[in-house]
């Protein structure tokens, strides 16, 4: 807010620069605008550029001689030389600098809002925009506004957006920092100096995630610090910004040449959904496929002694960190179940708390008992349009990499009856609590029910 504030006031001393210039650039001025006169300046070389402390000598503006202007009260300093309209054009670069989400628009709906092919209700659905997801407007009506994001474009319904400063706030709390290339074209270096190897050349617009710190215990801030998360982007890297550029290599780009923002997600067309849930699918089973073989090999080279096989061990839970729910219902699942519901907890609330991580693995399994959603693990994860991860390749990756070890732990507790989320099925970073029944908040998750 208080750089939005300081743009206005930048805004109106521009204007009233370029008004000024204007109405005096039409009166013909000699070459030099401001000449300093006094007592000590009618010689033969009073032509030479002066600088002057207006409080001790009068100035005069002539106008082919006709107006004149005392401004010997202003106390101010000023060079004849300098231009007008130079003062004018850094006041309009300043001002061109705007809100990334200025022109934007911003999901506020789940699970999901469906972008359509015409700014009809019943018109067909080409796309999907998730909670906190964004596109840039194109026209922007009373009731229906045109966007594009990703490779969908199409129209959304306005209610269920959030534009401008609500956009840029949700954009703030649930982004993550990344920047956005601004020169036709600008070199990432393997170092913080211009002599340095060049990794890549980009190209304007592309856009690359920032190599953040490692976060440390926060110390506490006074209540007048209203910084934004750019603002501290730009604070922490204010001549080079590392980016990933690949999983394994940091790259480093001029502060200069990009513009730093707090990405969204974008928009998922229909088509991409499928492709990725087939691939994820195709994934589960060669998964599954490997963990069953590997068991029963390990069944072959394992003698169990007769008295364990009638023996039952208590499953292994985090009970200081969880609460056992006496309603909760338990889930048959397969080693690749469990393996699978890990990979999804992970991508849904990997950086979360263990009691975050319980409850996402919980959503999942109080829809398996739900008469509303699959059957199985598998089915639930993979109904379209309700895991994004199950659809933007995340889950693959998880699936292929592995997911956390708090992960995991948080699945097996799930299937072993650890419930802390009663019988919540819906969950996500952004929820307007107005529009639903019930719901309760943990991290950076709402759990809710209609």
């Amino acid at each position: 807010m208080l750089n939005k504030i300081t743009k206005q006031i930048v805004a109106a001393i521009a204007c009233a620069m370029l008004i000024f210039g204007i109405c005096f650039s039409g009166l013909d001025f000699v070459s030099e605008a401001f000449t300093g006169t006094s007592d000590e300046s009618k010689d033969e070389d009073s032509d030479k550029p002066m600088n002057a402390t207006i409080s001790s000598v009068d100035f005069t503006l002539r106008a082919n001689g006709a107006l004149s202007f005392s401004a010997s009260d202003i106390g101010t300093v000023i060079n004849h030389e300098t231009s007008i309209l130079d003062m004018v054009m850094d006041s309009a670069d300043e001002l061109a600098e705007k809100s990334f989400y200025e022109d934007k628009i911003v999901s506020n709906i789940a699970p999901y809002l469906n972008i359509r092919e015409s700014d009809d209700g019943n018109s067909e659905v080409v796309g999907k925009l998730y909670p906190a997801s964004y596109g840039t407007i194109i026209e922007q009506g009373e009731e229906w506004t045109k966007i594009t994001s990703g490779s969908v474009t199409g129209y959304v319904k306005n209610e269920y957006v959030s534009f401008a400063d609500e956009a840029e706030a949700i954009a703030e709390e649930l982004g993550t920092e990344a920047i956005i290339v601004d020169s036709e074209q600008t070199n990432i270096h393997s170092s913080e100096d211009t002599t340095s190897e060049i990794i890549t050349e980009v190209l304007t617009d592309t856009r690359y995630s920032i190599a953040m710190p490692e976060e440390e215990e926060e110390a506490e801030e006074s209540e007048e610090v209203t910084s934004s998360q750019v603002d501290k982007v730009k604070e922490l890297y204010p001549e080079w910004v590392p980016i990933i550029y690949t999983e394994e290599q940091v790259g480093y780009v001029l502060a200069d040449d990009v513009t730093v923002i707090m990405a969204l997600e974008e928009a998922v067309s229909l088509e991409e959904e499928q492709a990725a849930q087939k691939s994820e699918s195709e994934t589960v089973q060669s998964v599954s496929a490997q963990t069953t073989n590997a068991a029963a090999e390990d069944n072959e080279a394992t003698t169990v002694p007769a008295s364990d096989n009638t023996s039952t061990a208590a499953p292994k839970t985090s009970d200081s960190k969880s609460t056992q729910d006496a309603s909760s219902a338990s889930v048959t699942a397969t080693s690749s179940d469990e393996y699978l519901l890990a990979a999804l907890v992970y991508c849904e609330a990997g950086n979360q708390s263990y009691e975050g991580q319980l409850a996402v693995a919980n959503v999942v399994l109080n829809r398996v008992n739900s008469s509303s959603f699959g059957g199985s693990i598998s089915e639930v994860v993979y109904q379209a349009n309700q895991f994004s991860p199950a659809s933007n390749g995340s889950l693959a990756k998880a699936l292929n990499n592995g997911p956390s070890s708090s992960a995991l732990q948080a699945a097996r507790d799930a299937l072993a009856g650890n419930n802390n989320i009663g019988n919540y099925l819906y969950f996500n970073g952004y929820v307007d609590t107005s529009t639903v029944g019930s719901y309760t908040i943990i991290g950076d998750h709402t759990f809710y029910n209609y």
